[in-house]
Formats: structure tokens, sequence, C-alpha cells
């Protein structure tokens, strides 16, 4: 009897033994399944930024200060050294398509002279009165005044004076310009431009012929001027 109840009991320990094994696969297998369907991170490739062809990018320890932003009108600096010494001192705009400037100073002595020295103290104030007295004066007959102030240093400038003659414009004399600034005294008719204003910069020549409107009496075909008259002139 003894021995029966020993073989039953190891009977039992055998199989309580064999049944904990089992239990302990199933939670290992558990375990792995559960962790198989957990969803991985997925590793992206972190996106690099677009660059614009037109920005300066600095490499590492670079000083931004080094760098040089080049624009298709040239940069400021290059404007300004490129600048007429008279021309420095105008409000042109960096890049626009302007050769030159244009006043119109009144047509009598008196209103020229008193337009004139308010130019002068507007723009020109500091700059020796005898640099501004030795501005030629160039007379093609008539009591219109303009100033013509061409822009750039490497301008060339000729200036032809008109006559008409049998209904037709007729080239009287031409007068080649190198000073950087000059008076020109012209138009002895309302009904035409007698001045002819030739500049050439670069590869491009541009003509201007200086005259007031008839219709509003304000300076006309200036697309290539910067007109600096003052609304007090007219």
């Amino acid at each position: 009897m003894k021995r029966k109840v020993v073989i039953l009991a190891m009977v039992l320990s055998a199989a309580l033994l064999l049944s904990g094994c089992a239990c302990s696969r199933n939670t290992n297998s558990e375990k792995s399944t559960s962790e198989d369907k957990k969803p991985k991170p997925v590793q992206t490739e972190q996106p690099k930024p677009t660059v614009s062809p037109d920005a300066v990018v600095l490499t590492p320890g670079e000083d931004e200060e080094e760098s040089e932003i080049l624009t298709n009108e040239g940069s400021a600096e290059e404007e300004a050294a490129a600048r007429n010494t008279f021309a420095a001192a105008l409000p042109f705009t960096s890049g626009d398509d302007k050769v030159c400037a244009v006043a119109y100073m009144g047509n009598t002595k008196e209103a020229q002279e008193r337009n004139l020295q308010n130019f002068n103290k507007k723009y020109f104030a500091d700059y020796p009165q005898e640099s501004l007295n030795e501005i030629p004066k160039l007379d093609y007959g008539g009591t219109e005044c303009y100033l013509v102030v061409p822009r750039y240093k490497e301008s060339r400038i000729s200036l032809n004076r008109m006559e008409l003659k049998d209904q037709r414009m007729n080239l009287v004399q031409t007068d080649e310009v190198v000073e950087e600034a000059f008076l020109l005294y012209c138009n002895p008719s309302v009904e035409y431009a007698n001045a002819e204003i030739s500049i050439s910069y670069q590869d491009k020549t541009f003509v201007i012929m200086p005259r007031l409107s008839a219709a509003d009496h304000r300076m006309e075909n200036m697309q290539v001027a910067l007109d600096l008259t003052e609304e007090s002139v007219y």
C-alpha cells in the first residue's frame, strides 16, 4: 500500500512539473508574439533644406561679412563707384534704367537763377561753390533752361543742335560733352525741341530731347531720365 502511495505521489509530481514547463513555454511564446506585433519605428531620412539659387550659403566658420552678394544690377557699392561726381548726390534707384537726371529751371533769367540756387542747396550743398560755378552752359538758342546730369562716369555724351527748315529738322552742329553736368539753353519755339542729347553707356545709346508738353507744361519723353524738377518751377 505504501508503495502505491509513493508511486502515485511521484506521478503527480511529474505531472505538475510538466504542466509548469508548458505554462512557461506558452508565456514566453505569448511575449514573443506580442513583441512581434508591436510596430517597429520607421527610420526616415531628414529632408534637406531647399536652397534658392540666389541665396548665399555660408560654410562653417565663414564670416557673413566676407560673403559677396551679386545681383544682375550689381551691388550698391558698384553703383556708387560708377556714378559721376554730381550724380552721386542725386536720388537714383539702384538697378533702374535712368541714364541721367534732368531738371527744368524755368524760362526767364530771374527764375533760372533762383531755381538753380534752390536746386544746389537741396542736392549739391556739400560741393564747393567754385565747382558749381564751373558747370558749363550750352546755348542752343531759346529761353528754356535744363540742368542735365549724366549718371555714369563712362557715359559718352553728344549734343545735336537741330533747326526746323522747310518742315524738316536739320542738323546744325554737334558738340561732344565730357563734363559731369551742364546747363542747356534751348527750344526757341514751343512747336519743337531743337536740342538732341545722345547718351551712350556700355552697349546702349539713349536719345533725349528736353521740352515742355503743350498740354500740361511739364517735361515729356523722360522715360530714361530722372525728372528732378520742383513743382514750384512749373
